[in-house]
């Protein structure tokens, strides 16, 4: 009965393509530099954080009191996502800057 049980249920998961992966959210104090963020970033209370050149697949959260700057230069950056800076210190987008949601 156990074999019978597991068979259907690795026959569930080959059919669906397997467990999803969990989206984590990266958390940015410092810079984040020239890089690819799949998922969401969040700038936590009070913290400060630089995005130059990144594309980011999902959300920017700015939290309370914190500053985001989002930068691009020499490349663009991209936000696949909202940025949403409710309540934040301040939130700067300087240079060729696209964002795919609301801001």
């Amino acid at each position: 009965m156990r074999t019978a049980a597991l068979a259907l249920v690795l026959a569930v998961i080959g059919l669906f393509g397997g467990v999803p992966a969990a989206r984590a959210d990266t958390s940015c104090s410092g810079l984040i530099e020239g890089a690819t963020v799949k998922g969401n970033i969040v700038v936590p209370k009070n913290a400060s954080c630089v995005l130059d050149t990144v594309s980011v697949t999902g959300d920017v959260l700015v939290r309370e009191n914190a500053n985001l700057s989002i930068q691009a230069y020499v490349e663009p950056s991209t936000i696949g996502g909202n940025v949403l800076a409710d309540h934040c210190a301040f939130t700067l987008l300087e240079g060729t800057v696209t964002v795919g949601g609301d801001l």
